[in-house]
């Protein structure tokens, strides 16, 4: 591996890191809102509570555009990380011995790397293709990133060949945003050999937001009072 790949793929996964640490805590916001019976409870009736849907909305779009940002096939993305690190196992496995001579090999996942980064080809290649990570493109391109004229060309290709995909839902938008979030911390590990778990960040956001729904009043019956 040259020098300039190696710099290449740092970038990269320094990228994706940095845009992961405020989708965890989105993803948290959101797993605690859908399908809460509290939210409706909470700003249904109410016209102060338009402001609150409007968050919801705006943390929906973000997690839109974490997950198809993340898996572009240009930029700072996973598969970009793929096309320069795909088939360095050795080298990978070169560095972590030689930046931690004292560690075991074992320890070090000597021999694994590789086949590490064959499944991500894989798991890539079924994540792309999935009808709900489709759907996510097609409405990050049809409401988000372009004010089109006509179909999409994402719409146009699956008109062509007679596919139907569902519109996106929010539940599949977090199924997609968590997924998206696991690989990411793989990508991190494998290559700078540093474990994060999504799980805590997640974790704490959700447990601040359903403190948030719980303690949060009605707002229809505070605006009577007002």
């Amino acid at each position: 591996m040259t020098p300039s790949d190696a710099s290449k793929i740092s970038k990269t996964v320094d990228e994706l890191t940095r845009q992961l640490t405020p989708a965890l805590y989105d993803i948290g916001f959101f797993e605690a809102t859908v399908d809460n019976p509290l939210v409706g409870k909470k700003i249904g009736n109410s016209f102060s509570g338009h402001a609150l849907d409007i968050a919801i909305r705006a943390v929906a779009m973000k997690l839109v555009l974490f997950v198809t940002r993340s898996w572009e096939r240009n930029g700072n993305s996973i598969i970009t990380f793929l096309k320069f690190a795909g088939s360095s196992g050795e080298y990978i496995e070169s560095e972590r011995k030689s930046k931690h001579p004292d560690f075991p090999e074992n320890f070090l996942q000597i021999g694994m790397v590789q086949r590490r980064l064959n499944a991500l080809h894989r798991y890539q290649r079924c994540f792309t293709n999935h009808p709900s990570f489709i759907a996510a493109r097609r409405y990050r391109t049809e409401h988000l990133a372009h004010l089109l004229d006509g179909q999409s060309d994402i719409s146009k290709r699956l008109n062509k060949e007679d596919l139907i995909i569902e519109d996106l839902t929010y539940k599949d938008l977090l199924n997609l945003s968590n997924k998206t979030a696991v690989i990411i911390s793989n990508v991190l590990q494998i290559w700078k050999f540093e474990i994060r778990n999504p799980q805590d960040a997640i974790r704490i956001s959700r447990k601040y937001t359903l403190d948030f729904w719980n303690f949060l009043p009605s707002l229809s019956d505070a605006e009577k009072k007002s």
